[in-house]
């Protein structure tokens, strides 16, 4: 049985994240459904994605506000 939601869901997953594993966060991801989702994976980076790539995370986190504003 997937679980379903009524909102959008993003996930931002660092490659090497070992806190919250790539692999295992794709998977739990392609088993929801949503009205709007999507998956970005970040190579080469671990669990602090906003740290290591401020500039990257910041122009991410504003196409996916692109994508649910209207």
């Amino acid at each position: 049985t997937s679980l379903q939601l009524d909102c959008p869901v993003f996930f931002i997953v660092g490659t090497r994240d070992y806190q919250c594993h790539y692999q295992l966060t794709q998977k739990y991801a392609d088993g929801l459904k949503a009205p709007k989702k999507d998956f970005f994976p970040i190579a080469h980076v671990g669990h602090s994605v906003p740290s290591v790539k401020p500039e990257y995370f910041q122009r991410l986190l504003l196409e996916i506000k692109s994508r649910i504003v209207h």
